[in-house]
């Protein structure tokens, strides 16, 4: 039998496993492969979320956005704008604060 890549979403971290040893860190992402919970190279990106055990970046909800990079929550949109997808090219949606518009308010 032949080892297997830890899946995505966990980490190895000791020669011999027989199973993950874990999931990935909140704030980071592991895809298939990993040896530590918190890589380096996969740390989450702006504008993005990564909750513990997370495989890939995930685009915060509507209502919420999240600017900063290494962020496993998103919060609640800030007072005077609203939050919405918007395309940031040709292939990725991610959520950002807009200014609420003259004829409008944004509690």
């Amino acid at each position: 039998l032949d080892c297997l890549p830890c899946p995505a979403g966990a980490f190895c971290g000791s020669l011999g496993a027989t199973k993950a040893s874990g999931v990935c860190g909140p704030g980071w992402y592991c895809p298939g492969g990993q040896s530590s919970p918190y890589p380096e190279e996969y740390v989450c990106p702006s504008w993005f979320y990564c909750p513990a055990g997370c495989a890939s970046p995930l685009p915060c909800p509507s209502g919420t956005a999240q600017s900063k990079p290494n962020a496993w929550i998103c919060p609640i949109c800030p007072s005077g704008f609203y939050c919405a997808p918007v395309l940031v090219n040709s292939t990725v949606n991610v959520t950002m604060p807009i200014v609420c518009p003259r004829g409008y308010y944004c509690p």
